[in-house]
């Protein structure tokens, strides 16, 4: 999960930044265009942000087509895991121990390191949000302890916006701000009681333009995309621009309503000069961006045209023809092999091949695969019926029962051992007559079949899961995800590379280490583990097999995504 959680997130960024990049170069382009433009521009990209990571896991996936995974990165069979030939037990066979969840080794150093950087930005988020949100309840407050304007004012207002507008005056803040959605309000400074009346009107014209192009929408967008992207400069950069040109296209549009660009500057200077404390609501003289906006308000040549319902259906329609094929591309090497794909390696002479594609089946769990893996189990080269009987037991499918049952009176006895446990792995009642049966016929599959007794929860596969282990004198509650083999906790950590891990799990002669590399394999959940694991299931240690089965279910790719 944690890999799954760092691979999205390192997604999400890439793919933010190459959408804001897309927003800062169409409103360079636009730079002669207006503020409420430029304004939409950067306020649309960043409301695009805050949807990225749901569309990025919901909406389907494209890239461009390249070689398949299922195509590349096999690897000759290991020297130390020799098939058997004829009737020949695999080693060690009855040297069983249950594993539980609780013997798994220490956490890995790597998953350390994401859960940490998970944990700073989870922190950062946590901390900006939380700051927003006692700025807005510190806002509010403001706003209901005000007392209201003059009711001349009150009219002004609402008669400029069309609407119910609340107009408070309050000592605790220095300049005017405006905030809210459906009940709006418009906070002044204890000092406007003594304004002349033509800056009540400019200040008026200014918070109500807020009002009516639904600003406080879009802060409270960009106040959380800051929150949720705050490591990338980027997304603050954005945040910054369509805050300024935001101000700027109220001052448009308090100027295109008549107010000389004279008048209005040298308010908005004087204004500028207090600073304001009511964070969580639009102030309208902010110092930072007050340079650009003077120059704006004294040129004569700037548009200020507001955005109208045409241009913001173009602008929206633009975002969105960006943002979702961004969303969806998938950020990866290579592509993952359709089913009909590996149907057609699964028929392949290149055992390789075949067997790879046997194990792409399990791994995709699709019911509609099941007889032509049967069709493999049944007639297939030795290594494929293997990873077959494997992938049979993935699919959980009981039409397969029969089969599985079939391949208990194999020759391989790796095949017979792979069998069992995949009838448990089936947990369908109608897998435990065969269970019982080669629990009983065989002595070397006894603890196989005691951990597939064990999958199938029902009152009689628990009686005879106790009747098993009374025979093999062990506790009836030995039964966990690892079938056979022990790690001791804390005995290893995925300190390797996969390639160091690979020729560890070929090449060494200790078990304990090729069963150690299995598991790390299994963690890091590579597809380039997966032909040196299939290799080990053929290991002649019992619990490095074991230790292949669970770590082949591990690497998963398919379902990742």
């Amino acid at each position: 999960m944690t890999y799954f959680v760092m691979q999205l997130g390192a997604s999400v960024f890439l793919k933010a930044t190459v959408v804001l990049a897309l927003a800062a170069l169409v409103a360079t382009l636009l730079r002669r265009s207006s503020a409420a433009t430029r304004h939409l521009i950067w306020s649309l990209a960043l409301a695009a942000l805050v949807v990225l990571p749901v569309l990025d896991t919901a909406l389907p996936a494209w890239s461009w087509d390249v070689p398949s995974v299922a195509e590349g990165g096999r690897v000759e069979p290991a020297a130390v895991n020799p098939a058997p030939t004829g009737d020949v037990a695999p080693a060690n066979v009855t040297s069983v121990m249950a594993v539980s969840l609780a013997d798994q080794p220490s956490l890995p150093a790597t998953i350390a390191v994401t859960i940490v950087v998970i944990g700073l930005w989870g922190g950062g988020v946590l901390l900006l949000l939380g700051r927003l949100a006692v700025h807005l309840q510190h806002a509010h407050g403001i706003a209901r302890r005000g007392a209201p304007a003059v009711s001349a004012v009150q009219r002004r207002a609402s008669g400029l916006a069309k609407r119910a507008v609340r107009v408070v005056v309050s000592r605790e803040i220095s300049v005017p701000a405006s905030m809210g959605v459906f009940r709006p309000w418009v906070l002044l400074p204890e000092a406007s009681r003594r304004w002349p009346a033509d800056q009540v009107d400019i200040v008026l014209r200014h918070e109500v333009a807020h009002i009516t192009r639904c600003d406080y929408v879009f802060h409270l967008i960009v106040e959380t995309c800051k929150a949720l992207y705050w490591p990338n400069p980027l997304v603050w950069f954005a945040a910054r621009r369509s805050e300024i040109e935001r101000e700027r296209a109220c001052d448009d549009r308090a100027l295109a309503s008549g107010v000389p660009s004279q008048s209005y500057a040298t308010r908005l200077v004087e204004m500028a000069r207090a600073q304001f404390e009511a964070a969580g609501a639009l102030a309208m003289a902010q110092r930072s961006g007050l340079a650009e906006r003077v120059r704006s308000i004294l040129s004569g040549s700037t548009d200020r045209s507001p955005v109208g319902a045409a241009r913001f259906a173009v602008i929206g329609a633009m975002a969105a023809l960006v943002t979702l094929p961004v969303a969806t591309y998938q950020v990866v090497r290579d592509r993952l092999p359709t089913i009909e794909e590996i149907l057609t390696d699964l028929e392949s002479d290149d055992v390789a091949t075949a067997r790879r594609a046997a194990w792409w089946l399990g791994e995709r769990e699709d019911p509609s695969t099941v007889e032509a893996l049967m069709r493999q189990l049944r007639a297939g080269h030795p290594d494929v019926r293997l990873v077959a009987a494997w992938a049979l037991g993935e699919i959980k499918d009981p039409s397969a029962i029969g089969a599985l049952a079939g391949a208990l009176d194999a020759d391989d006895p790796y095949l017979r051992e792979m069998a069992t446990l995949s009838l448990g792995e089936t947990e369908h009642p109608d897998a435990l007559r065969p269970i019982m049966d080669a629990f009983d016929a065989r002595e070397e599959l006894r603890p196989a079949a005691f951990w597939a007794l064990g999958e199938i929860k029902t009152e009689e596969a628990r009686a005879a899961q106790h009747t098993a282990a009374n025979i093999l004198e062990r506790a009836p509650t030995e039964h966990a995800q690892v079938w056979t083999g022990r790690i001791e906790r804390g005995e290893a950590a995925v300190d390797q590379s996969v390639p160091d891990l690979v020729r560890q799990l070929e090449r060494s002669q200790d078990a304990s280490e090729r069963r150690r590399a299995a598991w790390s394999l299994g963690v890091l959940g590579e597809l380039d583990a997966v032909d040196p694991l299939l290799d080990a299931l053929r290991d002649p240690d019992p619990s490095v097999r074991a230790m292949a089965v669970w770590a082949l279910d591990e690497i998963n790719p398919s379902r990742a995504q």
